[in-house]
């Protein structure tokens, strides 16, 4: 079925933009508590771990 399968691409590409985040979250030059990602800014608390989920560019397009 097309919509399953674009339903499962669109959430493959979710979770590889998650990935990347966290990656480019984890690495030692973003010392900036409050970061630019590819959909706007993300608020992660001091110990690293996020205050609220990511929304990405595909959840807002899709809702």
């Amino acid at each position: 079925d097309a919509h399953e399968f674009l339903n499962f691409l669109l959430n493959e590409l979710v979770d590889i933009l998650e990935k990347e985040s966290i990656a480019a979250n984890d690495s030692p030059d973003n010392t900036s508590p409050s970061e630019k990602t590819a959909n706007g800014h993300r608020n992660v608390q001091p110990n690293g771990n996020h205050k609220e989920p990511v929304v990405t560019w595909v959840h807002k397009i899709f809702q």
